[in-house]
């Protein structure tokens, strides 16, 4: 958890500290669920059932009568800890789920999510397993006059609003982007010609193997390497669709994990071999010189007049999942053999203009949805550190400060 600010870190000393218990008027914890649940809204069945996830803000279903009737406050206790979210409507909270109903005469409902919000750091940590009634209610938060935490909540909210829409984007663009991918990539049934294409394109499409196009594994690391030579490694879990999260340390050829010996280049796909239904999967669009990636990964290199980002793309395609999948060999770690990868199919345009065209927009919708994620972590630290100066008083908000920027 984090820790409330003191005088010595910038609390404002004209604010009280109070604990939970004592500025709350009930702290519960969710029952069983209810045995007329129904998984959707009923003529019966109004009233809604939150549960501690985070998917539909923890909605699970529907019953006839609530148990929490006044408005109040939800954190998940266990699983994803410390996710709070404010509740309006009545509602039956089931197990796993704190409930909060605030004196509202010593704190703003909104006020005292965003204070535990802060304090409780949503996340499936191994240092807080689970949050218990006793020492929630022990919990302590400050308590500045009712109408600054008005305003704390309502800049707050601001914030949290951008960050709503921002996400919204984000998963609006992902969308589009799998509707039109599989347009684009998906041949109609019985014929070699794509549901989708652009302008200007006619010729039938061919199928060919993977190994026929590619260079696979084309160059590693020999066992007489250098010890001390110096590169950056990616290893398996540094993949995810797509995105790898480099890390700007070198490590050296004797103190490397065994597995660190693929060797990589500008306009490489690195495919995850082991569990690919992940998508561990990423292209090389950087000079790559001194990276190293895992053996875990098959690096395909163009050995043909070939655009890799089409090839990059089909990789996500049904067509290739179903591919994949029929191919896994083992139970705990699923992978996919060199011998298999070879001779997985893709269906690809003859005009190496066409793969070019199809690869290139995918691949730019991959961007602007990179990028909006990456915005939205912005505005998540923005958040977090808007939240540390205004639940410690460093930053005053004004009483017109509605209009103003923080």
């Amino acid at each position: 958890m984090n820790k409330i600010p003191t005088k010595k870190s910038g609390f404002n000393p004209n604010w009280q500290i109070k604990t939970l218990n004592e500025v709350c008027n009930k702290i519960s914890a969710g029952g069983d669920k209810p045995d007329d649940c129904t998984t959707e809204k009923t003529e019966e069945n109004q009233i809604p059932i939150f549960s501690n996830g985070i998917k539909n803000k923890g909605l699970c279903g529907y019953t006839k009568t609530p148990t929490i009737t006044k408005p109040a406050l939800t954190i998940s206790a266990r699983g994803i800890i410390g996710f709070a979210c404010v509740r309006y409507e009545p509602f039956f909270p089931i197990v796993r789920l704190i409930c909060v109903i605030p004196n509202e005469k010593l704190v703003v409902l909104e006020f005292l999510c965003y204070a535990l919000q802060y304090i409780i750091p949503q996340g499936e940590g191994t240092s807080v397993p689970q949050l218990t009634i006793p020492n929630f209610k022990k919990i302590e938060i400050p308590i500045p006059p009712l109408d600054e935490q008005k305003r704390i909540a309502s800049a707050l909210s601001k914030i949290d609003a951008y960050l709503e829409n921002t996400i919204k984007l984000i998963e609006e663009k992902e969308r589009f982007k799998r509707g039109i991918a599989k347009k684009l990539l998906t041949c109609k049934e019985g014929e070699n010609i794509p549901e989708a294409r652009f302008k200007g394109f006619e010729d039938e499409w061919e199928i060919v193997k993977l190994g026929d196009i590619c260079l696979i594994n084309n160059k590693s690391l020999k066992e007489n390497t250098d010890k001390d030579y110096k590169f950056k490694y990616i290893d398996l879990t540094t993949v995810k669709k797509g995105i790898i999260n480099f890390s700007n340390d070198y490590t050296t050829f004797e103190n490397a994990p065994i597995s660190a010996r693929r060797i990589i280049n500008k306009n490489d796909i690195i495919m995850a071999t082991v569990r690919p239904y992940l998508l561990g999967h990423a292209f090389i669009d950087f000079e790559a010189k001194d990276y190293i990636c895992s053996k875990g990964f098959a690096v395909l290199t163009a050995n043909s007049n070939i655009e890799m980002k089409y090839i990059y793309q089909y990789l996500y395609s049904d067509d290739m999942a179903k591919q994949i999948k029929s191919r896994l060999v083992g139970s705990t770690y699923p992978t996919i053999r060199l011998s298999d990868i070879k001779e997985l199919k893709i269906k690809i345009p003859k005009s190496i203009k066409e793969q070019e065209k199809i690869g290139g927009y995918l691949s730019l919708l991959d961007k602007e949805i990179d990028n909006l994620k990456k915005q939205k972590e912005l505005i998540k630290e923005m958040k977090r550190g808007a939240m540390q100066k205004l639940l410690s008083g460093e930053v005053r908000l004004s009483k017109n400060a509605f209009n103003e920027n923080i």
